[in-house]
């Protein structure tokens, strides 16, 4: 996989809701990482003595904390998906291993279509520390890309409406063809990369060998106006 998204998942989980804090508060295990003077309504019992005696004048202990780490990822799948489906296995798998050595909960999302309805299905998956679950999640991406409508669906627009209901700041990665953006979704995103943290991977289609082109409910040209988008190419 390209490195420049494990230097885009570096730079999300280095984002300032995402780093690690220091506090005045000790929780079980945590280590002395620093000192600063003593300000009205520090803890007594935390005050550090030994730096005290040594500046005779009162320091408070600061104790490292890491900040919990939660990844929702969505995955938009519809019939473009079957020419691009190893490039997408391979992303997943790689932020997946990355995920589990730097601690981080990934939620996974993915979309549902109707062949007969316009309608789409969002699921969601709770990967956590649990790998087989990812196992799983790759015959599920796999069984669910086979079954998609020719006619093209996307669930970009409710996984955005459904991920706004949740106000805990979190990164959130996006792959999608991105052919289907309307204004509500630009807003949306907009407010995604000033409230939280957010990445863009864009699956990509040929243009001159689009699956079932005249079933795809959207006009071309307009589609694919996403350089405001500052997507990562798959």
């Amino acid at each position: 996989m390209k490195s420049k998204f494990l230097i885009k998942m570096k730079r999300l989980i280095s984002w300032k809701y995402f780093s690690t804090f220091q506090s005045i508060f000790k929780w079980p295990g945590l280590e002395i990482t620093d000192v600063r003077r003593y300000a009205s309504g520090d803890p007594l019992k935390y005050i550090n003595r030994k730096t005290s005696a040594k500046h005779n004048e009162l320091y408070t202990s600061l104790f490292q904390q890491e900040k919990e780490i939660t990844l929702d990822v969505f995955f938009d799948i519809n019939y473009n998906w079957r020419d691009n489906l190893e490039k997408v296995i391979e992303f997943f798998w790689d932020m997946i291993v990355y995920c589990q050595k730097n601690g981080i909960k990934v939620h996974l999302f993915y979309s549902t279509g109707w062949l007969l309805s316009s309608e789409v299905d969002i699921h969601a998956i709770a990967v956590e520390k649990h790998r087989e679950r990812a196992y799983q999640f790759v015959d599920t991406l796999i069984s669910t890309t086979k079954k998609t409508a020719k006619k093209y669906q996307s669930g970009l627009s409710k996984f955005l409406e459904l991920a706004k209901n949740s106000k805990k700041r979190r990164a959130i990665v996006i792959l999608s063809d991105f052919l289907d953006v309307e204004e509500k979704d630009r807003a949306s995103i907009k407010y995604f990369t000033n409230e939280h943290s957010l990445s863009l991977v864009r699956i990509p289609v040929d243009h001159d060998e689009w699956q079932n082109y005249n079933s795809f409910i959207l006009d071309p040209q307009k589609a694919w106006d996403v350089e405001s988008l500052q997507t990562l190419e798959l």
